[in-house]
């Protein structure tokens, strides 16, 4: 990988063309047949990521920067600016396992997943509430 920014770069930020996830390029997240835990993190210095997955099931957001929700969210579609943190929870029970992807306009992979039925499964069943503060405070 090369890190040589334009002046444009250094005010506007380095977008690159290699996505890493844990640093590795090409990355396959392998996880148990049922609902994960996944903790996202954008640390990009400019690109706002909006993910989805390509057979456009459901994620839950359960927590941000700010910590855990009151409940879990259904979406569709989650942008992360540089910096922002999520948490989502992801049903991978099917037999097809999907693929994270980014900009619904010109669509680009982020990260391929694999299931495994031999891993544990840790939930059984998405949560009717979190650790979130009382809507009261």
């Amino acid at each position: 990988m090369v890190y040589n920014p334009s002046m444009m770069d250094v005010m506007h930020g380095f977008t690159g063309n290699r996505m890493l996830v844990n640093g590795q390029a090409s990355a396959t997240a392998v996880v148990p047949q049922g609902i994960v835990r996944l903790r996202l993190l954008n640390g990009s210095n400019a690109r706002i990521y909006t993910l989805f997955f390509d057979d456009m099931r459901p994620m839950h957001l359960v927590a941000t920067d700010g910590g855990f929700l009151p409940t879990p969210v259904a979406l569709d579609i989650l942008r992360l600016a540089p910096g922002e943190r999520a948490e989502i929870l992801v049903d991978f029970s099917g037999d097809k396992a999907p693929v994270l992807m980014s900009d619904p306009g010109q669509a680009y992979g982020v990260l391929q997943f694999e299931t495994d039925t031999t891993l544990a499964k840790r939930f059984a069943r998405l949560p009717e509430q979190l650790d979130g503060a009382p809507d009261d405070l």
